[in-house]
């Protein structure tokens, strides 16, 4: 039996749960913490709506006054979570990509490529996997390609990822928030790939911290008679040393969530400012309830919640817990999606590509 003071409870809790998503973490972290326990809320929600609605249709006894609140109010938060539900799963769809892409359409790929592998303690884990991630985007075809955690070296037969991504196959590109890596010629940050001419570039200054590799770079391309500003962004990360004392990850999570409130205010008011079709990639290191994702969706469509199937989990997350859904394609107004796909199959990352064919 449900108790009124437990469901009441429940329902203001879950309400609180529903509104963080559109709170910023930097007016109170317990937002964050909050719009990250909407699918606990979403759950229990469902589960009490289900036990209302048998009782108010199989239970042998006349239904109460508490048994038709519970059923309404359980309804409604059923129907404010749905929003959720379908940026976090979709039921149906086949996650593949056509094979011609002709006429008005273009694809977009995201990949966080991890350094491509290059710290010595992953390739002595696995040793083949830079080779295979290397020749993987190397032999993608998609028009413009936003890769996060790019790695460099001029001149290195392995890693002069300059001539083999960009001059060896014909694509403009560009490099922003380079920093040195391993060596003095060796950079780490974002690259943005186009096939299409790339007319104007720059890169948006988010606050710095030491030892953060976080940024937002972007870029004006023109196809045919369109312009449409490319936007690679990679948010604050937790930066999480593995520990499980709560003293160190309390922390952590709390500076993660007021910095990427921080960035993601940027970037939102540099789309609204943007005059051209807009497509927006990157490594959020966020879920699809949170603030920023939400704060990013109030002013583009996302790829996944369009075209794509199942979770589209792109991450592993901490120990045995599920994988979760972090890397994200929005696209603005003027432009439509005809397809997405996650590439499950590319596994040498700890990110799984994620891609998008958009007219």
């Amino acid at each position: 039996m449900i108790g009124r003071f437990f469901y009441y409870s429940l329902w203001v809790v879950s309400f609180l749960g529903y509104c963080s998503s559109g709170i910023s973490p930097r007016y109170g972290v317990f937002w964050a913490f909050s719009s990250w326990t909407i699918p606990v809320w979403a759950v229990l929600q469902a589960s009490c709506f289900v036990f209302f609605v048998g009782k108010l249709f199989f239970a042998s006894l006349p239904p109460t006054r508490f048994t038709q609140i519970g059923a309404t109010l359980s309804g409604l938060a059923c129907l404010l979570f749905l929003p959720f539900g379908w940026a976090t799963y979709r039921p149906w769809g086949n996650n593949t990509l056509p094979t011609d892409s002709a006429g008005k359409a273009f694809r977009v790929l995201s990949y966080n490529v991890h350094v491509f592998n290059s710290y010595p303690i992953l390739q002595a884990r696995n040793p083949h996997a830079s080779t295979r991630m290397r020749a993987w985007v190397g032999k993608h075809t998609a028009d413009i390609q936003c890769l996060q955690e790019f790695y460099h070296v001029t001149g290195s037969p392995e890693f002069d990822m300059i001539q083999q991504l960009a001059t060896a196959r014909g694509y403009d590109f560009h490099i922003g928030n380079a920093k040195a890596l391993h060596t003095p010629t060796g950079y780490f940050g974002l690259v943005i790939l186009s096939k299409f001419p790339i007319i104007r570039r720059g890169e948006l200054p988010f606050p710095k911290r030491e030892s953060d590799y976080q940024a937002c770079i972007w870029v004006d391309v023109v196809r045919g008679k369109d312009t449409i500003r490319v936007i690679n962004v990679h948010l604050e990360s937790f930066i999480l040393s593995g520990s499980l004392d709560i003293e160190e990850v309390l922390p952590a999570l709390a500076t993660g969530f007021s910095e990427r409130a921080k960035q993601v205010e940027m970037l939102t008011d540099f789309i609204a400012q943007t005059p051209y079709k807009t497509i927006v990639t990157g490594d959020f290191n966020d879920l699809p309830y949170s603030y920023s994702y939400q704060a990013v969706k109030r002013q583009l469509y996302n790829a996944f919640e369009t075209r794509g199937a199942g979770f589209g989990t792109t991450h592993a997350s901490l120990g045995n817990l599920p994988r979760i859904r972090i890397d994200h394609i929005f696209y603005g107004k003027g432009l439509s999606c005809l397809a997405y796909c996650t590439h499950y199959a590319q596994t040498d990352s700890d990110h799984t590509p994620i891609e998008a064919v958009l007219e």
